[in-house]
């Protein structure tokens, strides 16, 4: 077995020398998080078809998000010396082009959404064998009309043999029929309009690497790619038809476009994004804001982004600048003052009151996959609360928070900044002492 697999991970150890080098490459991020370039899929589909399954529909069905990937893809014969199978649809030209869809909704394509639409592309030019791609979505209002143009940046890899594929392009993508097929994948009420696609680049073959420059324009992040249908149902088992994860995803994106200026999950890397997620819908979860608005989440997100207090100025930070700047004891305070974050004790029912909004807390920061539990500051008992009831065992417990205890329970974000340079000190002389860097030092 080992004698068969061909070593394909040069690139991967370069960009390992570098950083032992320089402490720098793109593809790593904060905190020793690296971006992977290549998907898992990639190596499973080198798998499956050593294993033998090498009809196209059947890896789909194994394998159902490699279609999502092009031709980012392993083939057995990239993976194992005596590999035979092939990567269909890619070595050829490759045709990047722009669809433009218009609706009467703030909103971008699902990953269901992208899916299926290149799987009307696929289906438009068959039995030419080819893979679609999408790059990226853009989001922009149209002026006048009240409608909004999503545009969709995609490409189409053709095999080694296909030498016209713009000339595929034209007859088979570029008809009224395609167009009424591609505009049904959206899952909205309403009429969906969908122009000729625009023909940006056609190359004679593929370029083996990604481009690293990045794009003028910013893509509008779909922010339901972080949470998924799968985290609201787990959230939300049974949602109030005013909170459906649908409605939430149209929100986010209808606020964003209307109020650029204090746009809602919008900043930050991924895991920045979690943190916020974990802490918004740790609150939602504790039914903070009004269920029966017929504005439903337009009202929680105008609460979260604008009320800053009700005493005084009203000059404090939002529900939201307190988990951007890592807290979510801020949050409490923010929305109960001193009934959730007291000067001294709880008055009657508060007490139960918090260890349920840390519960729920808990509960979406597992949900969500966070790195840790933002810092308990800014709220007056709540880290004491927190820690009193991870370790009780009567009734009034947090158990979703058990597995943050000892591990990521931050008293502060200064002491929590602390442990974390202390861990990451450690692991990076642990690191040393394993790598081959150590030969640099």
């Amino acid at each position: 077995m080992e004698d068969a697999i061909n070593v394909v991970f040069y690139e991967f150890t370069d960009a390992y020398l570098l950083v032992c080098m320089t402490f720098f490459h793109f593809s790593l991020i904060r905190r020793g998080v690296w971006i992977p370039r290549t998907p898992w899929e990639s190596l499973w589909h080198a798998v499956v078809q050593w294993v033998g399954i090498t009809n196209e529909s059947a890896i789909n069905y194994v394998l159902p998000n490699a279609v999502n990937f092009g031709c980012n893809l392993y083939a057995e014969v990239d993976l194992f010396t005596d590999g035979t199978a092939s990567l269909s649809g890619c070595g050829g030209s490759v045709v990047t082009l722009q669809q433009s869809f218009f609706v009467s909704e703030a909103r971008v394509l699902i990953p269901d959404e992208q899916k299926a639409f290149c799987e009307q592309v696929v289906a438009s030019v068959a039995p030419v064998e080819i893979r679609c791609f999408i790059q990226d979505q853009t989001l922009s209002e149209v002026p006048a009309g009240g409608s909004y143009e999503i545009v969709v940046n995609y490409e189409i890899n053709f095999g080694p043999t296909v030498t016209n594929g713009e000339e595929v392009v034209t007859e088979n993508i570029d008809t009224d029929s395609f167009r009424a097929e591609a505009a049904s994948v959206l899952q909205m009420d309403g009429d969906v309009v969908i122009q000729q696609a625009e023909v940006v680049t056609v190359t004679s073959s593929p370029s083996d690497l990604p481009s690293l420059e990045p794009s003028e324009s910013p893509t509008v992040l779909d922010i339901c790619t972080i949470v998924t249908s799968a985290i609201f149902e787990t959230l939300f088992p049974n949602p109030s038809a005013l909170y459906t994860h649908s409605g939430f995803c149209l929100a986010v994106a209808t606020w964003n476009l209307d109020y650029p200026d204090n746009q809602i999950f919008a900043a930050g890397d991924e895991f920045g994004l979690r943190n916020q997620l974990a802490a918004f819908f740790g609150n939602m979860l504790s039914d903070l804001f009004p269920t029966t608005s017929a504005n439903g989440w337009a009202d929680t997100i105008d609460f979260w982004t604008n009320f800053r207090g009700s005493t005084g100025t009203g000059t404090g930070k939002t529900c939201g600048e307190f988990v951007s700047d890592g807290s979510f004891g801020g949050t409490l305070q923010r929305i109960n003052g001193e009934l959730e974050c007291p000067s001294s004790s709880y008055e009657t029912g508060y007490f139960d009151a918090v260890v349920s909004r840390l519960n729920n807390y808990c509960t979406a920061a597992t949900a969500f996959n966070v790195e840790a539990l933002l810092a308990m500051d800014n709220c007056n008992l709540l880290l004491t609360t927190l820690e009193s009831c991870t370790e009780s065992t009567g009734d009034v417990t947090c158990t979703a928070c058990q597995v943050w205890a000892g591990v990521t329970l931050p008293p502060s974000s200064c002491e929590y900044e602390r442990r974390f340079i202390g861990k990451e000190l450690l692991a990076l002389l642990t690191h040393l002492f394993i790598s081959p860097c150590v030969s640099f030092l």
